[in-house]
């Protein structure tokens, strides 16, 4: 199969066999750092996260780097932040265009008593803002629930009018950002 680089390049996730220049050499250094708790080699660990910290803040225009937390990986920080903010009886909005990480654990919340609506997208493979925006003035609606980049498709969402209609109606919104952190500009 010939793909062309720019295909190649949005392919990069951390744990692929072709990850981002740099990555894996930042892997192997992260692995070999002394734990924060032990010895006098430990605060400068302490040191190295809060900068990685202040970096994940800046680059999501996020302004509060103490509350950036670091997990296994994506899937296992999605369903953290479902599992743990979501509560029984709550309301969720998303979209028919989630990944499984986003799906499953919401199916599971379904089971647990938390009302799912889900909101279409168009031909194009587009959010349909229109449908999203009337959910949310017919239903009270806690939690938004949304994906930036869908994988299958190459759509990039409008994730900042979809938050903002959110944000209007009183909703918090989940954000999954697995394909577009980093290459795509997100302003939390």
């Amino acid at each position: 199969m010939n793909q062309s680089r720019t295909q190649l390049d949005w392919n990069r996730a951390t744990t692929c066999g072709n990850p981002a220049p740099g990555v894996a050499e930042a892997m192997i250094s992260g692995l070999n750092v002394p734990s924060t708790g032990r010895g006098g080699d430990g605060h400068d660990t302490e040191m190295q996260l809060d900068r990685v910290r202040s970096n994940a803040a800046e680059l999501f225009g996020f302004g509060h780097p103490q509350r950036v937390i670091f997990t296994p990986g994506l899937t296992y920080a999605i369903n953290q932040a479902l599992h743990g903010c979501i509560k029984t009886g709550d309301t969720v909005l998303t979209s028919r265009l989630e990944h499984n990480a986003v799906v499953r654990p919401l199916e599971t919340l379904r089971q647990q008593g938390v009302n799912i609506l889900e909101a279409d997208f168009d031909q194009t493979g587009m959010l349909r803002l229109d449908q999203f925006e009337r959910l949310l003035k017919e239903n009270p609606v806690d939690w938004v629930v949304l994906t930036m980049a869908s994988n299958v498709l190459g759509t990039i969402q409008p994730l900042a009018a979809a938050s903002q209609l959110a944000q209007q109606h009183g909703a918090k919104v989940i954000c999954d950002l697995a394909q577009t952190a980093g290459l795509v500009p997100i302003e939390l």
